[in-house]
């Protein structure tokens, strides 16, 4: 008789219904490839891309604050 595992396919349908949940991107790929073995490995994987987005949107906001200010100080020159 063989027996399913049910927490394996917990990650499964978590995962998929997680993909289904995402804007296109890298996460939604990423774990479309290679999905995670258990709960823990899913949870490590996106907060890892929690982590690096909210990195872009520091760097981003810092680089629009800096173009402002050179805007700012080439309108100051003329």
């Amino acid at each position: 008789m063989e027996v399913l595992e049910v927490p394996d396919l917990m990650v499964d349908i978590m995962t998929s219904i997680l993909i289904h949940g995402l804007k296109k991107g890298t996460l939604a790929s990423a774990l479309a490839k290679d999905p995670p073995a258990d709960i823990e490995e899913l949870h490590m994987i996106v907060e890892k891309y929690i982590q690096e987005e909210e990195m872009n949107i520091l760097k981003e906001n810092e680089w629009k604050v800096q173009v402002k200010k050179d805007d700012d100080q080439k309108k100051r020159k003329k």
